[in-house]
């Protein structure tokens, strides 16, 4: 076989694939140059997915006419001068191929106008400056590619719809929203604004940007500093969680990376605080020196190698896990000395008994207590199963106080009875023909990669008991919900239920997300206080699951505190 030179139009193509390989790269390559050109309004608009226009808007400092003529050509860059800089790269941008591989697959075309000076617009065939006018264009620049990958047709076979194309580039948008808050980004999808953010320099409002205040309000500031780097931004407490990790927001010098050791120093700091297969959601930004990271390692720079990787791994890692243990701390200091009169306690009569079994026997003994070696015959015949309890009252609106044959058991009211919905939802109980029909429909937005598997969505939503059906492009319209679910929170839980779907692929798989989902968001919430009559009833119902001591994602419904081990902290020595 010869060996042959590619031509340039050829080479050039290949080489578009490494930076340019979907829509969102080219936001990307364009963002950047934007952010390094010192832009405090970043506006992107893209039509069918990106696929026919994109346009990004920037008030930067913007490019002459001899930066127009020669910004497409390869190499072309302004960010370095020779190798030694490649050791301090301190913008976002640096390679020099991003205009060069864009022209390479698209229809491209510059404006720009510095300062006082007058604007200019040129404008691409392949490789070739095709045109080149005048312009009265603002200051900064106006990049618009039409048609991309029009002369590569191979490569739009392998691009995803234009829904979920244009999803993609509303991810890297927020990327730069969480990154960036002293910038003012804007991004329209088809006419619609998909991304805004204020630009006022406060994390905490380009957070609530992303999440709303809500989420914002709640997270826990990290700031720390030593040798090894500076971190500083946000991180979730353990009760606010993700089911995967596409909310683990880090930045090195600015630049969003997907860090392995730093993902998993995170998720380490984490560690016994959150559930299996929960991630915590945080906006984190590492500052090391500029020759302590070497940002060239990938074409889409969003991987980077460091000089002391254990070091800054360790930093991470120590600032987040002590910044989640002094928030522990505060709350329990902050705490409400005890008192009675934060409980709804109330003393239960025999009638109350939640245990027909327990009852019997506390009725059989000679005095009417409960004798502990009396029942534990009882309590052979429940191997596997909860003990027999008797409902003494309820803590802080959360736990069940009860009284079973070897001591005391909390029972977790939530976890509890998100068992009992998930079993119920298992064995069919709660199907379509039990819904409950809402009194007014609900419009529940989509987002656009809910809204390009609308039709498949509704089908599964059916499935399990909701009335839904198609609302315009991008909402539902929800007309009732299953058996036994809280018609107030059905939007959260529609919300709730897609987000747990995500990386699943079979269809049992889903389906069993779905259950677990809706029946966590369904159940009895901590907080929530209950009389008596509702207490018993849910112990009723925990007995007669088939796994009554885990709820639907494996936390136990109840805790056991041991008759000896009451009597060794009342000094009685465990004796009888």
């Amino acid at each position: 076989m010869a060996i042959k030179v590619l031509g340039p139009e050829t080479a050039a193509k290949l080489a578009a694939g490494e930076v340019v390989e979907r829509p969102s790269s080219v936001v990307r390559e364009l963002v950047d140059n934007a952010l390094d050109a010192g832009a405090q309004t970043v506006s992107v608009l893209i039509t069918n997915g990106g696929m026919d226009l994109i346009k990004v808007v920037d008030d930067g400092a913007g490019m002459d006419r001899a930066d127009l003529r020669t910004c497409a050509e390869r190499h072309a860059t302004s960010k370095i001068e020779g190798i030694e800089d490649l050791s301090r790269i301190s913008s976002l941008g640096f390679r020099g191929e991003a205009l060069h591989s864009i022209a390479a697959v698209g229809r491209l075309r510059i404006r720009s106008r510095q300062i006082e000076q007058p604007g200019c617009e040129v404008e691409f065939d392949g490789l070739r400056l095709a045109r080149e006018t005048a312009s009265g264009c603002p200051e900064g620049t106006q990049v618009e590619i039409r048609n991309l990958f029009h002369n590569t047709p191979v490569r739009l076979k392998f691009l995803k719809s234009p829904t979920a194309e244009a999803a993609r580039v509303e991810q890297l948008m927020r990327r730069y929203v969480l990154g960036r808050p002293d910038v003012a980004f804007r991004l329209h999808v088809d006419g619609r604004e998909g991304v805004r953010s204020p630009g006022t320099g406060d994390p905490l409002d380009a957070i609530a940007a992303v999440y709303g205040w809500r989420v914002a309000e709640s997270l826990l500031k990290v700031d720390a500093a030593e040798a090894a780097g500076e971190v500083n931004g946000y991180l979730s407490p353990p009760s606010l969680t993700r089911s995967n990790r596409s909310d683990m927001h880090v930045y090195v010098n600015g630049r969003w990376v997907q860090s392995r050791p730093l993902l998993f120093a995170l998720q380490e700091a984490y560690s016994s605080l959150l559930m299996v297969g929960r991630f915590p959601l945080c906006v984190l930004h590492l500052h090391v020196p500029p020759d302590h990271v070497d940002v060239n390692v990938h074409p889409a720079k969003s991987d980077v190698r460091f000089a002391d990787e254990r070091g800054v791994a360790s930093l991470v890692g120590r600032t987040a896990r002590n910044t989640l243990l002094r928030n522990s701390r505060a709350d329990d200091a902050a705490a409400t000395p005890l008192d009675i009169t934060q409980f709804a306690f109330r003393p239960a009569a025999p009638m109350e008994t939640a245990s027909a079994d327990l009852l019997r026997a506390s009725q059989e003994h000679p005095n009417g207590s409960l004798d502990v070696a009396h029942v534990d015959s009882t309590t052979d015949a429940h191997e596997g199963r909860l003990p027999p309890l008797r409902i003494v009252g309820q803590l802080a609106c959360t736990y069940i106080i009860a009284e079973g044959p070897h001591g005391m058991c909390l029972v977790d009211q939530h976890a509890a009875h998100e068992r009992v919905l998930l079993e119920r939802l298992q064995d069919g109980r709660g199907a379509a023909e039990e819904s409950q029909a809402l009194l007014e429909p609900v419009v529940v937005p989509l987002s656009p990669v809910q809204a390009e598997r609308a039709e498949e969505w509704v089908r599964e939503l059916a499935s399990l008991g909701f009335a839904v059906e198609t609302f315009g492009d991008q909402s539902l319209l929800l007309r009732s919900v299953p058996a036994g679910v809280p018609a107030e929170r059905a939007p959260e839980i529609l919300c709730a239920l897609e987000e747990g779907l995500e990386g699943l692929g079979s269809a049992e798989e889903r389906r069993r997300a779905m259950l677990a989902t809706l029946a966590c968001h369904s159940a009895i919430r901590a907080g929530q206080l209950l009389d008596t009559t509702e207490m018993r009833r849910l112990i009723q119902d925990l007995e007669r699951t088939r796994v009554p001591t885990a709820c639907a994602h494996g936390r136990p419904t109840l805790l056991e505190i041991s008759r000896l081990d009451l009597e060794r902290e009342f000094g009685r020595r465990g004796s009888r």
